[in-house]
């Protein structure tokens, strides 16, 4: 089993930018109005096992985060996005993609989609009346955020 069990959904490569100290950040709690002057990054947006305990999700985001780290300080190095359809931009274009479904409410979100459309495909393929009747109190749940979960009926 992989070592690194506290999964990031955002990388700790840009929290860093906003650190002073390339450990830490300026933190405030929502929910108890807590500021935090010195949060640890590491413990920063994350969630244990978010992407499941393989490891393969995990490890193929680190790869894409790598090169989006690399885009990332040459565009504040030089001050310049990179060029249109480049490497660069491709790197950039596929991170910030991914980066964009990568949060537990992207995931929900998704989850509750699947369940409409899963449920519209239902209604219109079963015949049997007594499925079609509690058919509005299923939820087909599937795969969120890798966790390798097959689809389900609960």
């Amino acid at each position: 089993m992989p070592q690194n069990k506290s999964h990031h959904f955002v990388p700790q490569f840009l929290l860093r930018f906003f650190s002073v100290n390339g450990s830490s950040v300026g933190l405030y709690n929502l929910r108890s109005g807590r500021i935090v002057t010195g949060a640890s990054l590491k413990h920063q947006a994350c969630r244990d096992w978010f992407y499941g305990r393989d490891g393969k999700a995990e490890h193929a985001l680190g790869q894409i985060e790598g090169g989006a780290s690399s885009v990332l300080r040459r565009m504040i190095a030089t001050g310049l996005p990179p060029k249109r359809y480049s490497d660069d931009h491709h790197v950039l274009a596929t991170f910030l993609l991914i980066q964009s479904a990568r949060t537990a409410q992207a995931a929900a979100a998704a989850t509750e989609m699947a369940n409409k459309v899963g449920k519209l495909m239902l209604r219109y393929t079963l015949t049997d009346p007594e499925l079609l009747a509690v058919l509005d109190d299923l939820t087909i749940e599937g795969v969120v955020c890798g966790r390798g979960r097959n689809p389900t009926l609960s």
